[in-house]
């Protein structure tokens, strides 16, 4: 998407234009025709390039209701909905404002008098059109940040496969990103946080998986939650994924067993019908020797939240040891409630699409191929209504089914009757070409019944 500039650079950019592109020469002695084609051809000109500059900015910009409920909200969190939505209607109105203020000045240059008189109503013109653009100076600032937030945002597909990398903050979730991707995503200070979702993708046994990094929580109430932590709880309500949640079990450093108990036992509803690994992270460091009764109860707790969809593992990502266990188990995980689509890479840009059964092992690909012919026999289905229509004119048809044929018969010929007392309209009739209206009414079949109404009317 391009850079939207302010409204004075949109000024400078159209009247450069219209003076580059546009003839520039008149004369006095040139007939007042050309003298106002001349001025006529600069306002449209102006009008027309001013039209493409908001129509290329109005596209570009996607419709927050046709989108994704997870873009839906994700935008929502980066900016307010309805301030966007008036942004862009102040936009489209100026628009047409704009095409009447072109079109009035084009009715008055068709009138003009002489060159002077042709040159004053131009210049009026492009003054009051200009005035138009520059009270879009606010929603196109407004727009250009949102231009910038929406770029930061990655290409994530929600119908693919997505791992999603979770857990409260300083736990070392990048770290494991970059282990099992080849995302770059390292911080020079270790105090610094991830602020917008990284995206990753790992290719196994030729199926693509997205991996998302999301940025850490610190609070535990929901309520209090920043613009950035809302980010991975928009990810957890709105996503298929399979959850690799990160704890971090070592008492020295910010991130307390405490806090991250509250914001675990928050999430829990949330993590409940999905498929998730939790990953006791940071064995490097000794945690495992001094064990206290709350780090047990709390991987107590973790065992009975993960025993029918959930693992535990542990892992150092600085000594890249367990990194190869989570890979493998991350992807023997079963859904048996969800059949999930997969898209299989043969070629660059060529994705064939499959879907797979309840079992990971038995995957179909569907390939192009030519429908077989059906060449069994079957005996040709009749309608029946119509056989016995035929039956009745024939006069052999039952007694019941004649009541029915004639009561509908008197039918049509009420109907016919209303049409006929019924006053033709006057757009119907036309005294001038009889021919083309009695050519309509053969075509409704009404000749028969209109037919003492015609003579009344010619």
């Amino acid at each position: 998407m391009f850079s939207i500039p302010d409204s004075k650079a949109v000024i400078d950019l159209i009247l450069s234009k219209t003076q580059r592109k546009t003839p520039t020469i008149v004369h006095r002695k040139f007939s007042l025709q050309k003298i106002r084609q001349f001025y006529m051809r600069k306002i449209k000109f102006f009008e027309q390039n001013f039209k493409f500059f908001i129509e290329k900015i109005l596209k570009n910009f996607p419709l927050i209701d046709q989108l994704h409920p997870f873009f839906c909200d994700l935008l929502n969190i980066l900016f307010n909905r309805n301030n966007y939505k008036i942004a862009l209607n102040q936009l489209n109105k100026a628009k047409i404002k704009i095409s009447k203020l072109s079109q009035t000045h084009l009715k008055f240059l068709k009138y003009g008098n002489s060159l002077y008189n042709c040159k004053q109503l131009k210049k009026i013109g492009f003054g009051k059109m200009c005035k138009e653009i520059k009270k879009l100076n606010t929603p196109l600032i407004f727009l250009e940040k949102i231009r910038c937030q929406i770029k930061k945002i990655p290409k994530i597909d929600p119908h693919r496969k997505i791992l999603l990398v979770g857990g409260s903050s300083n736990t070392g979730k990048s770290c494991l990103m970059n282990k099992l991707t080849r995302v770059n995503d390292l911080k020079k200070n270790p105090k610094k946080k991830t602020k917008f979702l990284m995206l990753g993708h790992l290719i196994n046994k030729f199926w693509t998986w997205q991996i998302i990094d999301t940025p850490g929580i610190t609070n535990w109430n929901l309520n209090s939650l920043t613009s950035i932590e809302m980010q991975f709880v928009v990810a957890l309500m709105n996503l298929n994924y399979r959850i690799l949640y990160l704890i971090d079990l070592n008492s020295e450093f910010f991130p307390k067993i405490q806090s991250q108990v509250k914001i675990f036992i928050e999430l829990r509803k949330l993590l409940k019908k999905k498929e998730r690994i939790f990953i006791l992270a940071k064995t490097d460091l000794g945690w495992e020797k001094s064990i206290d009764r709350k780090k047990k109860a709390f991987i107590g707790f973790l065992n009975s939240f993960s025993q029918k969809r959930g693992l535990i593992t542990k892992s150092s990502f600085h000594d890249e040891i367990g990194i190869l266990e989570i890979r493998n188990q991350s992807f023997f995980l079963r859904n048996k409630t969800i059949s999930e689509k997969h898209y299989f890479l043969i070629k660059k840009k060529k994705f064939f699409k499959t879907i797979s059964a309840e079992n990971n092992s038995s995957i179909n690909l569907h390939s192009g191929q030519k429908p077989k012919m059906d060449l069994t026999r079957r005996k040709i289905p009749t309608n029946l209504f119509l056989v016995k229509k035929i039956l009745f004119k024939l006069g052999k048809a039952t007694s019941e089914e004649n009541n029915f044929f004639r009561e509908e018969k008197i039918r049509e010929l009420k109907i016919e009757k209303n049409f006929a007392q019924k006053p033709i309209k006057k757009f119907y009739v036309c005294k001038k070409n009889k021919k083309t209206l009695k050519i309509k009414l053969k075509n409704l079949n009404i000749l028969n019944t209109s037919s003492t109404i015609l003579k009344k009317n010619f």
